[in-house]
């Protein structure tokens, strides 16, 4: 029941975004802007661009305190992190991008992403190394350990790569 539920949730959000995007293209055209709502200030007036405006940060600002949320209770409960230290790492990184003079949402989702992304495969290719003997049952061999550490490298490259592409 509940992975029907999922799938359906994800169906309709995706018909949403579907809707939304063929809305504003439909509307705008070629004069589409990147935050999508400056461009619809001539065409639909100062109201829905308020309005939209608005639900954008409520969807953005609610987004950012669950996954924020979900991300301490990682931090604290799978990594080990104190409850402070954990909620500091989870809420703190995209705050001080924006205190920092990074205004360009797409620029710190993607600083954010790489980074995150970076440290969440880093700290997977840890405990592959700690617990790499349970590995054997689950992939039917033993894993040397060896390649751990040209992996855990080549992700940490990636993820400097990636944010060092951006500035």
């Amino acid at each position: 029941m509940s992975k029907k539920i999922i799938f359906w949730s994800l169906v309709v959000a995706a018909l949403f975004y579907l809707i939304f995007t063929l809305a504003v293209l439909g509307a705008t055209g070629a004069g589409t802007t990147q935050d999508a709502l400056s461009g619809l200030y001539g065409v639909l007036g100062k109201s829905a661009v308020v309005v939209g405006s608005l639900i954008g940060f409520l969807a953005v600002f609610t987004s950012y305190i669950v996954f924020g949320a979900d991300l301490r209770l990682t931090f604290e409960y799978d990594y080990g992190f104190h409850k402070f230290s954990s909620w500091l790492v989870a809420f703190l990184p995209p705050v001080f991008l924006f205190w920092s003079g990074f205004t360009d949402l797409v620029k710190i989702l993607s600083i954010v992403g790489s980074v995150g992304l970076g440290v969440f495969t880093l700290f997977t290719v840890l405990v592959g190394w700690r617990e790499r003997e349970k590995l054997e049952s689950f992939l039917g061999f033993k894993p040397q350990g060896w390649w751990l550490f040209p992996l855990g490298t080549l992700i940490v490259l990636g993820a400097l790569s990636d944010v060092f592409s951006l500035f």
